[in-house]
């Protein structure tokens, strides 16, 4: 057994082409099968390492095509406004941490905002992000991220810079390190600045 957290789970609601949906990790890892197209990479995109620091500006993986939270939200959606909630569940022995963010997207005002939160438990357990009426409002997830022991933001860095002391025990330039590192990891073409007679050598 490991003390360090794992991924867990990861769910996406009301975002996207998404109504509701909860991926299950297995030992950290998951694997997603589709043909071209079929959206693998958007998903990515919207979960990781985006959910790690709610940096709207670094969602896109690949420079031929450019993901915000606006065109994820209003993308063929014909009504004005738009709710929903990107989150990833980490764990590990005797403990459940989840980090999400919140989004709300506008067509008159052609704007998305978001929220952030972290909460130690899991989405459906200790906290619940809809109800009838649909996604929660920023107002009412705060109250519930707050009834449930967790932490809500209202912008990207502080919840960046608790993710980093939460997750890993980084301070704040040592979490940046780490966060550049996933961003160069995830792009589709990472394997074409990679050497392998180079890396023979070391």
């Amino acid at each position: 057994m490991t003390d360090r957290f794992r991924l867990s789970r990861a769910g996406v609601l009301n975002v996207w082409q998404y109504d509701e949906q909860v991926f299950e990790f297995a030992d950290g890892r998951l694997l997603l099968r589709g043909a071209n197209g079929a959206g693998k990479s958007k998903t990515l995109e919207m979960l990781l390492p985006f959910v790690l620091d709610g940096d709207k500006q670094r969602m896109t993986a690949s420079a031929r095509h450019h993901t915000s939270l606006l065109w994820l939200m209003l993308d063929g959606y014909g009504k004005q406004n738009r709710a929903g909630y990107l989150w990833v569940e980490f764990a590990r022995p005797g403990e459940d941490v989840t980090c999400g963010v919140g989004i709300r997207a506008s067509q008159s005002a052609r704007t998305a905002t978001s929220w952030y939160f972290t909460v130690p438990g899991r989405v459906g357990d200790v906290l619940t992000l809809e109800d009838d009426a649909g996604p929660l409002a920023r107002e009412r997830l705060r109250a519930a991220v707050e009834a449930a022991g967790g932490h809500f933001f209202d912008s990207p860095r502080g919840y960046k810079q608790h993710v980093g002391r939460l997750l890993f025990g980084l301070a704040p330039t040592q979490y940046d390190e780490l966060l550049r590192l996933l961003y160069w990891l995830r792009q589709p073409q990472v394997g074409e600045d990679i050497e392998p007679a180079r890396l023979a050598e070391q």
